[in-house]
């Protein structure tokens, strides 16, 4: 630690060179494995290799459903990538977290967790349930939820607490890329119905903006002045993709944050000023919502499938949407009813919903309840609780720091697990294995049953003796 304050570059870079040598190789090695046209483009590609190298939470933000951000710019260059490059960046952020052990100790007995452990065995059941649906139907789920899921909880769980707050931050300029995203999207196409980036999945594109709202207006640095107006400017664009599911949430998630911080404040003063702005942001919400609702009425006579009607007024694609997933809802049921114990296999919906167009039941409680039955279901729940009630006592504890990260994670779980019971399917929600990870990680470092205020206590305790 000392040499690291010394200032002398020397060390430094003698400390760090294992990174450096890594990114310019990867940064040499791109270009030579394209077309000569493109390689003096794909130079460019070193700055970010160097970028997610020497922070490598940066790409475990991205590989939470953010590769179309990268298709989209690496399309404007003329160098298209191909959808394999997803799991080039899970080994991009695995590496690098490799290279982050070398300069940092990590928090490796997150790995031994009881929240880790309890996930090691969903995983174990998941790999069990291939073998009731086959390997064709199961085999490539499995092998994502591994590759994304599983890796980006351990990897969250493992980072040191001086940079876990890149987990979350990393958010920020993900969504900042993500409003230029749609705002190419506009450039190139005619906007009648709902903006598509992030890989063409609108939910994405919501789900990314969404989050990076919550983070900034959580962000402690910046004064609430330029907070409001950036997270208003990621709701906003939010629209633009015609989701209502993670708007909607995010409104939920702010009331709940307002409210739990109003019960876990440690000055009177600040619950009444947190009780006073949820009420506050009840009511402009509510007002702003009719008032949203009426002109988004008039606007349906002009454009139908616009995506502010959709959200807003709602229209027959959305009306659609809702009598599909409540049929959808039924068929999972259904299937959990006929093989309650260990569910028809994993992957195995595909084959039940071909006839509907959809490949899982949009919930993800019906979803391990149909495919892994009771036991996948009740491990997937068991993993909730632990992350949940291991995390909220440390919102009293001792450390402001972490008392801030609990609080930002608690949130963020929260949307994660909401949005994961109308959209998605257990893949396409790695999101929130990835804050199942933070708080892991989180709780690890303090000790699971043991938050800091309680350690605070028993030290001064100890000290009058």
């Amino acid at each position: 630690m000392r040499a690291e304050r010394s200032g002398r570059p020397a060390g430094r870079l003698a400390k760090h060179w294992p990174i450096l040598a890594a990114a310019i190789i990867a940064g040499i090695s791109v270009p030579m494995m394209l077309t000569l046209p493109a390689r003096a483009l794909a130079v460019l590609g070193l700055l970010p290799a160097v970028a997610l190298l020497w922070v490598p939470e940066l790409a475990v933000v991205l590989m939470q459903d953010a590769l179309g951000i990268v298709q989209s710019f690496t399309r404007l260059i003329g160098v298209p990538i191909e959808s394999g490059f997803a799991f080039g960046l899970a080994g991009a952020a695995l590496l690098g977290y490799v290279l982050l052990a070398l300069r940092r100790r990590l928090v490796y007995r997150a790995l031994l967790s009881p929240l880790a452990l309890a996930t090691y065995a969903l995983v174990a059941v998941l790999g069990l349930s291939v073998l009731r649906s086959g390997p064709q139907a199961g085999l490539d789920k499995f092998l994502r939820f591994v590759g994304f899921n599983l890796l980006g909880f351990l990897l969250a769980s493992l980072t040191p607490a001086r940079r876990r707050r890149w987990l979350v931050y990393g958010f920020i300029p993900v969504g900042a890329a993500g409003i230029a995203s749609v705002g190419l999207a506009l450039t190139q196409v005619q906007a009648v119905g709902r903006l598509t980036a992030f890989g063409g999945n609108p939910i994405w594109t919501s789900r990314l903006l969404c989050v990076a709202g919550l983070v900034m207006l959580w962000w402690p640095t910046p004064s609430y002045w330029v907070r409001v107006p950036a997270a208003m400017a990621f709701f906003a664009v939010a629209v633009f993709t015609g989701s209502r599911g993670p708007l909607f949430t995010s409104g939920l998630i702010i009331a709940v944050a307002l409210l739990g911080r109003a019960l876990y404040a440690r000055r009177r003063q600040a619950a009444g000023e947190s009780l006073i702005l949820f009420l506050g942001m009840a009511l402009v919400a509510g007002a702003g919502f009719l008032a949203l609702r009426a002109i988004a009425g008039e606007q349906a006579s002009v454009n139908p499938y616009s995506p502010f009607v959709r959200i807003f007024a709602g229209n027959p694609e959305t009306e659609a949407s809702t009598e599909t997933r409540l049929a959808l809802y039924q068929i999972a049921l259904e299937q959990f009813g006929q093989n309650p114990i260990l569910g028809i296999g994993l992957g195995g919906m595909v084959n039940v919903l071909q006839s509907t167009g959809v490949v899982y039941p949009h919930n993800l409680f019906l979803e391990f309840a149909s495919e892994t039955g009771i036991i996948g279901l009740l491990l997937h729940a068991l993993g909730l609780i632990l992350a949940f009630f291991g995390a909220v006592p440390y919102l009293r504890d001792a450390s402001s720091r972490t008392r801030m990260d609990t609080a930002i994670g608690l949130m963020l779980f929260l949307f994660a697990l909401l949005n994961a019971q109308v959209s998605g399917d257990m893949v396409g929600n790695k999101m929130l294995w990835f804050f199942m990870g933070y708080l892991n990680g989180l709780v690890s470092e303090g000790g699971w049953g043991v938050p800091g205020f309680l350690r605070r206590r028993k030290i001064l305790v100890r000290k009058g003796e």
